[in-house]
């Protein structure tokens, strides 16, 4: 559902953001994490209305640092790719969904957890893409959408032989 999708992934992002920066500022430091996805920075097709809310997500998260940074907060965003999660289950064998299962493996949710802890809150990135070698990934997609969106096919099809791996 497009509303629930919205609410959740960009009003929660917004509103749960928002509440925390006033009291950082007051104080004068803090660091804020919004968790995005890969989606923040490349759509893919069949997941439109998905990586709208995380391309917003995005934009929301680099004007917030730049708000903040004069107080004292960071704001970091988080990009993780597949994540072993119940959304991830209910896309397994969907041709849609194929390009969110064309990594090598996706991730659990204690790696990213982890990542978070051991790297994010130490060196406050404005962005973090995982796995970390998704890192040019990230920004390669970023400065050549046209260069990505050539290359979808073959990377759908790379999706589409791991619906069955036990690592996805």
């Amino acid at each position: 559902d497009v509303q629930a999708q919205v609410a959740v992934n960009v009003f929660g992002v917004i509103h749960g953001s928002n509440a925390t920066a006033a009291r950082m500022r007051e104080r004068g430091s803090g660091h804020i994490i919004n968790v995005g996805s890969t989606a923040s920075v490349f759509a893919t097709p069949g997941n439109g209305v998905y990586a709208a809310t995380k391309h917003a997500v995005r934009g929301f998260s680099i004007a917030a640092a730049g708000d903040l940074r004069p107080h004292g907060v960071d704001v970091s965003l988080v990009c993780p790719s597949a994540v072993k999660t119940g959304m991830l289950e209910q896309q397994r064998g969907d041709w849609r969904a194929a390009l969110t299962f064309e990594g090598a493996r996706a991730l659990s949710p204690e790696e990213v957890a982890q990542a978070i802890v051991g790297e994010v809150m130490v060196n406050k990135p404005l962005e973090y893409y995982l796995p970390a070698a998704d890192q040019w990934k990230g920004r390669l997609c970023t400065a050549f959408p046209n260069f990505f969106l050539s290359n979808v096919e073959k990377a759908r099809q790379k999706g589409i032989s791991h619906f069955d791996s036990p690592e996805h």
